[in-house]
């Protein structure tokens, strides 16, 4: 059966049994989805990706099979069964007389606006809807199969093989989505992770904490259908990638709200799935486990770059993502952290923070953003003061480090590492940062920007011309270098970078620091 042709007669209104007038088609790279209104009809496609086989039709008919079983698990009300699309005189149809040429699973359409991640990105998600899931992931784990042949995939060498294939697969993208210094440290960190932790996974496995899950449990694949939980779309075509420790299921969700800045959620569901699965242990390998789903994300979305079909614009969204993942994989293994910038205005600090953030997952707190919300002036609006003037004179500037130096130490308490992009020119300035990462039991970094003046001339006046958030300006910038008091070794672990030089070897250096 030619699939483009199959896929140009699904596209009939007058195929389907609810009257429906308009059919919505979604494209996956190894499915083709028929949205109605009312059902969901999924074909899968004729290819081979290694790690699953659609390529004959009696393997299509399995997997269909095999994808309504396993769902039925979770929502046995959503899959309703395995469609035959037949043909008779060149004319198709569905579940009608001729000859079988195809099979689709067929589902009830769910509720759009009841998408976990729609929720979730609108705000509507709350800490008692966290506690639903948890309820529902932790029962399906206590009650999922379990053998000794689904045990196996608990074994080191299992965790092993698995790990390493992520960071030889990530190889090509070296330079593009994920920078070496990244790549290393991650891989090291999850080596010595499993060898420093080998009793730990081997109780999991004794525990009966292997078990057949979901596989692919995130944003996306959950509903809130009224006052149930629907959880859907598992994993079908392989075996292995649902044969898993079910803190490896969990921490795919978890991690998943985090990627989406929802800490306050991936808390309050951490919570509740240990409270109802018992699994105390859980918090003992959830930085490996949300680690490894994170890099696996990276990595898969890193895949779209050599694909030939994909748009341009699409692989740039894919590059950002990537990045992002990888970062985050990378903050799950970096000790809490607080790194300040430091410099004269117009010297790249902020370019650096936003590099230093994204390759290691930490969040950026930035006292031009802080202080303009402090006087209510819109972020891209300039507003030029006199030197230590209105919202620059010195009370107010010291209000705007103290509500930074307030949400640094918010995010601090829930284990991100966190980077306050400011001038910190004073001794005085730089010292409460200090003190700051003390009381939070973190590590202190201080990042001097420095830069060539006719660079920064050129740089400053440019912004000017910008909708940028700083009101930075060259005659700033010499009163600054008048009063900047030097930065000395006995404040901290200090790193002093030259931005005018390739960005690439800035992060280098301070990667190769902050790594240690």
């Amino acid at each position: 059966m030619d699939i483009q042709r199959l896929v140009e007669a699904l596209k009939l209104p007058s195929l389907y049994p609810d009257n429906s007038k308009e059919i919505r088609i979604v494209e996956t790279h190894i499915s083709y989805i028929f949205f109605t209104g009312t059902y969901v009809y999924k074909v899968k496609k004729p290819v081979n990706f290694g790690f699953l086989d659609f390529t004959t039709i009696e393997k299509r008919k399995f997997f269909c099979r095999q994808e309504v079983r396993l769902n039925s698990r979770l929502s046995p009300d959503v899959y309703l069964g395995v469609e035959e699309i037949k043909e008779e005189d060149g004319r198709i149809s569905l579940g009608g007389s001729g000859e079988t040429i195809e099979y689709a699973v067929k589902m009830r359409e769910l509720p759009a606006e009841g998408m976990l991640s729609k929720l979730v990105s609108e705000g509507q998600a709350t800490p008692e809807l966290m506690d639903k899931i948890a309820f529902k992931v932790a029962l399906f784990h206590r009650e999922t199969e379990t053998s000794g042949e689904i045990s196996e995939f608990g074994n080191i060498s299992v965790i092993k093989k698995n790990s390493q294939e992520n960071f030889i697969q990530t190889a090509p993208f070296l330079g593009r989505t994920i920078i070496k210094d990244q790549h290393d440290f991650i891989s090291a960190k999850t080596r010595d992770f499993i060898e420093n932790n080998k009793g730990t996974f081997v109780g999991r496995k004794s525990e009966g904490r292997i078990r057949d899950c979901h596989g692919d449990l995130h944003l996306g694949s959950i509903c809130i259908e009224g006052e149930c939980v629907q959880i859907f779309d598992c994993i079908e075509f392989n075996d292995r990638f649902r044969y898993s420790d079910t803190a490896a299921d969990i921490a795919f969700l978890l991690m998943d709200l985090e990627f989406n800045n929802h800490i306050d959620l991936s808390t309050a569901l951490t919570k509740s799935y240990i409270r109802y699965s018992g699994d105390t242990d859980l918090p003992l390998v959830l930085r490996f486990y949300k680690s490894y789903r994170a890099f696996v994300r990276g990595k898969v979305t890193s895949f779209l770059l050599d694909e030939a079909e994909v748009p341009e614009e699409q692989k740039t969204r894919a590059v950002g993502a990537a990045k992002k993942y990888f970062g985050l994989a990378y903050s799950y293994f970096m000790q809490p952290t607080l790194i300040i910038m430091a410099g004269l205005t117009g010297t790249g600090k902020t370019a650096v923070a936003a590099m230093i953030g994204e390759a290691t997952g930490s969040q950026v707190v930035r006292s031009d953003v802080v202080r303009k919300k402090l006087a209510g002036i819109p972020l891209d609006e300039h507003k030029y003061e006199g030197y230590e003037k209105g919202i620059y004179a010195t009370d107010f500037s010291e209000k705007t480090y103290a509500e930074a130096h307030k949400e640094a130490s918010e995010l601090l308490k829930t284990g991100r590492s966190v980077i306050i992009d400011a001038s910190y020119k004073s001794r005085a300035e730089r010292d409460r940062a200090a003190s700051l990462a003390r009381e939070n039991g973190t590590r202190f970094f201080i990042i001097e920007c420095v830069c060539d003046e006719e660079t920064v001339k050129s740089r400053l006046t440019k912004r000017m011309e910008e909708k940028e958030v700083s009101d930075g300006r060259w005659e700033i910038y010499g009163r600054q270098k008048k009063e900047f008091e030097e930065i000395t070794d006995n404040e901290g672990r200090f790193i002093r970078v030259d931005t005018a030089r390739p960005k690439e070897e800035s992060i280098e250096i301070i990667l190769k620091v902050l790594g240690r």
